[in-house]
């Protein structure tokens, strides 16, 4: 009896198929998941560039600066539907140095601004999974972060180039 069951192929099919449906399923779902958190990183970005670029036409003064970078957050993604995805430590002021091609956080001769917006469990805001919950996966932590700085008008009269970073300039626009 146990030879004949051994050869018996009724329904080996059935479990294939049952397995192979999971991991199709599981990879959809991976990807359905995958593609929200591109939606969001992109709409981070945005009020992060969004936030920045505020932020850098007010440089003069930081309280009013920090304040406008919150408000355009709160505007972009607004906290009933988001959470608060800027808060008062994310908005930095400081230096770019074009040498290095970094930002340094300095309190003397600001010239640019560091926003960066976040969904993340610090904030009280992660992104959660949908479908991805089923393998055991929660939540994901994202964020965007942007640099603006101030530039003299006279920088694009001669041809100048913004390379990488988001560039206000007052009197001198985009």
């Amino acid at each position: 009896m146990l030879t004949s069951f051994s050869r018996d192929e009724c329904g080996s099919v059935l479990i294939t198929v049952a397995l192979s449906m999971s991991v199709l399923l599981a990879t959809a779902g991976l990807a359905i998941d995958f593609g929200y958190f591109y939606m969001v990183k992109k709409e981070l970005q945005v009020t992060a560039d969004s936030s920045a670029l505020a932020a850098s036409s007010m440089l003069a003064n930081e309280v009013d600066a920090r304040q406008s970078a919150l408000t355009y957050a709160a505007q972009n993604m607004p906290a009933d539907k988001h959470g608060n995805v800027l808060i008062d430590a994310d908005v930095e002021f400081g230096v770019w140095n074009e040498a290095l091609r970094e930002f340094q956080v300095l309190a003397a001769d600001v010239n640019a601004v560091r926003v960066t917006a976040r969904r993340a469990t610090a904030n009280g805001n992660p992104v959660f999974y949908s479908l991805g919950q089923v393998l055991g996966l929660v939540d994901q932590d994202i964020e965007a972060t942007a640099i603006a700085m101030m530039m003299p008008a006279d920088c694009f009269q001669a041809g100048g180039v913004a390379g990488g970073k988001v560039i206000f300039g007052q009197d001198a626009g985009l």
